[in-house]
Parts: C-alpha cells; structure tokens; sequence
C-alpha cells in the first residue's frame, strides 16, 4: 500500500515541468531503478532492507550523474513517474535493476578478494 502511495506521489509531481531532453533508453532505465529502489527505501520496515536500498539509490545516481552530466533528475523522475501508474512490467523492470545491482555488489566482492590476497589493501591504522 505505502509502495502504491509513493507512485501516486511521483504521479502527481509528474505534472510539472517534464524534463527538457529526453534521455537515453539505459538511463530511463537507471531512472527507473532510481525511483524504485527511493521507494523501496521509503518503504523498508527493518534496518537492512533500509541499507540495502540506499546502496542502491547511490549506485544508480552514481550511474546517472556518470551518464547523463546535468540531468534535471526531479524533472526526469517526474516524466518517469508517468510511466510508472498502473505499468504490469514493475516487477520486471525491479528483477532487473536488482541483477544489475546484485552483479555489481559481486563484482565489488571479487575485486575486494583480488586486493587482499595481493596484499594491496592498506592496514587501518590504530
């Protein structure tokens, strides 16, 4: 119900100003993503959930401000939320936000295990 309630509201925002230009197929996509996983932080009941949304929302802004420098991301989400009202794909297009998502976070992993076992990665200092 809360997640329904957080579409209307980018529903109703969606009826200012749309965004100048229109973007990319990959970053509607990574706008997409963005909304869903703003929403899915502003529905988390418990504290990982929580977290994990909000690496999410980080990932994808990080993404959008490295493909589309300047995007007006209030007007983008506003157009996007259009698309959002009464879409049978929501859960389709969330699968795949959280693969691309999940890829990445393994990929982090990897890259992690690579440093240590070189001995790459500083100490803390005390």
């Amino acid at each position: 119900m809360r997640f329904l309630m957080l579409v209307a509201v980018f529903a109703v925002l969606s009826s200012a100003a749309p965004a100048q230009l229109s973007p990319s197929s990959q970053v509607t996509s990574d706008i997409q993503c963005f909304m869903l996983y703003s929403v899915g932080v502003g529905t988390a009941t418990d504290d990982n959930s929580r977290t994990a949304g909000s690496l999410g929302v980080m990932y994808f802004i990080g993404k959008l401000q490295a493909e589309a420098p300047g995007l007006d991301l209030v007007a983008a989400v506003r157009e996007q939320a259009q698309t959002f009202e009464n879409n049978p794909r929501l859960k389709e297009i969330g699968a795949a936000c959280d693969a691309e998502f999940h890829k990445r976070g393994e990929e982090l992993i990897e890259v992690g295990k690579e440093l240590q076992q070189s001995g790459a990665t500083p100490s803390p200092s005390t």
